[in-house]
């Protein structure tokens, strides 16, 4: 809690730089408070850089959450995620339409899930403490934007199974699914290929295959390819398709997307009854859709959708359910600010050797508070029916995050 009130600290001045009667950033030209990154723009550097097709990037997400009520220990608990990346275009070599990506990460704090031991989980930035490269790939696109390929070491969850309206909630099910089993993702992400093919502006569809060592024990966020290319230490494979498609039914609505999707993982899974399974599969459903949208089109009200199916034979979590509504400038003045509540649903397995006997869920609400275009402080307020789908009372936790963009 320490180091999280001493990040806020830094940048409480940000506070002060607001216009009392919008809460909106000065516009004075030339403005600090109004520039896009904390680090600025280097003198014209960055400017500079991006047009000759150099994008540096990063940011930082620092949460602090605590259980106030139910079995869990209240005590509170601190992590953050510092993310550092570059992006190099192809026009650096005189051809278009190809990208290669690093990007690095830096995981400290405590896991604020340890003493909840929720199935849904509580922060997306939840993770063992770690220092690796996260990402390293290379991005085509061929046959005038119609085909995509990408190679390297990729977050799987970046390209399918992904919502793209359920970034902005810190809770980890919001974004991600539990019936998603072994899916390589933050944090460990794994060497990989994939296909996308796009046949016009809004079908979609794509395939991508993943090193699955992580089912093995291997730790794919901190390792490079020896896994994937060589099976005396692993031989489990993940294989994941997405196909999807994006709409705009009428004026007064956004753009819509629906997708369905599948997985299959080689590796061994323990059963519940003791036994072992060789190979999960499992599908994904995933609609989202700008239910209103205001004279500004990035503001308005969205709604995200997603169900999940695992194997109840080996998934804790063998149905999930999350449905998440937010509205972004939903107070007048506020225009970059976001309002989103959640909810989700765990179905637990009932199977022959499980423990569990009740299903979880998880209730949210936050407020995120854009405090400038680089700098946004959000309190969120979570409730869990049943966590761990056993004997545990519900709870209610807290959660404070601090998110800056460099």
């Amino acid at each position: 809690m320490v180091r999280f009130l001493g990040l806020c600290a830094v940048l409480a001045p940000t506070l002060q730089a607001q216009e009392p009667q919008t809460g909106a950033p000065s516009e004075e030209p030339g403005s600090y408070w109004t520039q896009d990154g904390l680090t600025g723009g280097w003198g014209g550097l960055r400017e500079r850089w991006s047009a000759a097709g150099i994008v540096p990037g990063g940011g930082l997400v620092a949460d602090w959450s605590a259980p106030w009520s139910g079995d869990a220990s209240h005590h509170g608990t601190e992590r953050m995620l510092l993310d550092l990346n570059l992006l190099l275009e192809s026009k650096l070599l005189g051809f278009e339409g190809g990208s290669l990506y690093l990007d690095a990460n830096l995981i400290e704090g405590r896991d604020g899930n340890r003493h909840l031991g929720s199935l849904l989980g509580v922060s997306s930035v939840d993770a063992p403490e770690r220092r690796q490269i996260s990402e390293l790939w290379y991005e085509q696109f061929l046959l005038d934007h119609h085909l995509r390929c990408k190679f390297g070491k990729i977050d799987a969850l970046s390209e399918f199974g992904f919502s793209e309206l359920a970034g902005t909630f810190a809770e980890t099910s919001a974004s991600w699914s539990p019936t998603l089993l072994a899916q390589p993702t933050y944090p460990d992400s794994a060497t990989g290929a994939l296909l996308f093919v796009y046949p016009d502006d809004h079908w979609y569809g794509g395939f991508g295959i993943f090193d699955g060592a992580t089912q093995d024990g291997f730790t794919t966020g901190t390792r490079g390819p020896s896994t994937f290319f060589s099976d005396s230490k692993s031989a489990s494979w993940y294989s994941t398709g997405e196909v999807g498609c994006r709409f705009h039914p009428c004026e007064c609505f956004g753009e819509g997307r629906i997708a369905a999707g599948f997985f299959h993982h080689t590796g061994r899974f323990d059963r519940f009854d003791g036994g072992t399974e060789h190979g999960t599969t499992g599908v994904f459903l995933i609609a989202e859709q700008q239910l209103w949208r205001e004279a500004d089109e990035e503001q308005g009200m969205a709604v995200s959708v997603r169900f999940g199916v695992a194997d109840e034979d080996v998934a804790a979590v063998h149905q999930h359910v999350a449905i998440g509504l937010t509205y972004v400038g939903a107070i007048p003045g506020r225009d970059a600010d976001t309002l989103g509540v959640l909810w989700n649903l765990g179905r637990t397995s009932r199977a022959n050797g499980s423990t569990f006997t009740r299903d979880e869920q998880q209730f949210g609400v936050f407020y995120r508070a854009q405090l400038t275009p680089f700098c946004a402080l959000q309190p969120d307020l979570q409730y869990f029916v049943a966590p761990g789908g056993g004997g545990q009372r519900d709870a209610f936790l807290g959660l404070l995050r601090l998110e800056l963009t460099f």
